[in-house]
């Protein structure tokens, strides 16, 4: 049971390429990984290394005293999803969510996709209403919040850094103006 080492998260086939996760080995999820097949997994290159670096086709248990059983079909680069600027303490696991849905037990309310990841050319922020609009067509019930880019989430999470080189440019500054007069 891997539980305690990684994250878990349910996702569709194409979060992966969304974010430019590269595949490192196997192959991502697909259409074809419905509830009516057998359950799989991609792990991060962390949980890989972490259980010996071979795990494509091995079978990983995770839940409740290993109660869940998937064949690892890929691994994939990490994701820092402990911030942009600290190391990861785990890595993931990664489930299609469709086959969580089915599957029933402990894991699939509590880990059915909550974040939603769009690619587009364009500015994605005038998506934002569109977008809530068509998910609410779907499911009026279902919150959509905290919309934002990519780029937002990094910035808040760099922010303390820039005010942090800002203040320590500007100090150093002040000393190189008193050493000069």
């Amino acid at each position: 049971d891997i539980s305690s080492q990684v994250y878990l998260r349910a996702i569709t086939p194409g979060y992966l390429p969304t974010l430019r996760v590269p595949v490192r080995a196997g192959r991502g999820f697909s259409e074809r990984n419905r509830a009516d097949t057998e359950r799989v997994a991609i792990v991060s290159e962390r949980v890989n290394a972490a259980l010996g670096g071979h795990l494509i086709g091995q079978r990983v248990a995770f839940g409740l005293g290993g109660s869940d059983w998937f064949t690892v079909i890929g691994v994939v680069g990490d994701i820092r999803y402990d911030g942009v600027d600290v190391a990861n303490s785990r890595g993931a696991l990664y489930v299609p969510a469709a086959q969580l849905q089915e599957a029933g037990g402990g894991l699939s309310s509590f880990l059915l996709p909550r974040d939603l990841a769009i690619r587009t050319t364009s500015n994605p922020m005038t998506l934002a209403k569109a977008l809530q609009q068509e998910i609410w067509a779907i499911n009026p019930t279902q919150p959509v919040a905290d919309i934002r880019t990519l780029d937002a989430l990094v910035n808040g999470q760099i922010a303390d850094r820039k005010v942090q080189t800002g203040l320590l440019s500007t100090f150093a500054g002040l000393a190189l103006l008193m050493t000069a007069l």
